[in-house]
């Protein structure tokens, strides 16, 4: 029964009824596109985020390990204790350093 009734209208309104039904289509489909888009957009910048946090803190532990590296080498050379004094320091605030992950 209610086809028949569709068969009643008149061109004009089936068209406007068909043209306003893909327009209720595409206006869901690009807010949902806009949702993704967004999530996308948030997950890339956290990622980006954590990336430089991982960065800094390998910068960080790279000094300490090379300021060891200094303190160790100048102990071998010069057999003096207060480079020794630095190096266990130096080791104290490598093992100190935040862990990120």
């Amino acid at each position: 029964m209610q086809f028949n009734q569709f068969n009643k209208l008149k061109i004009g309104t089936k068209l406007g009824i068909g043209m306003g039904f893909v327009l209720c289509l595409m206006l869901a489909a690009m807010f949902t596109f806009d949702g993704a888009l967004n999530k996308v957009g948030r997950g890339y910048r956290d990622m980006l985020a954590h990336e430089y946090a991982i960065q800094e803190h390998a910068h960080q532990v790279n000094e300490f390990m090379l300021q060891c590296r200094r303190n160790e080498k100048d102990f071998l050379l010069r057999h003096k204790k207060k480079y020794l004094d630095k190096l266990k320091d130096n080791v104290g605030k490598l093992q100190k350093a935040p862990n990120i992950l």
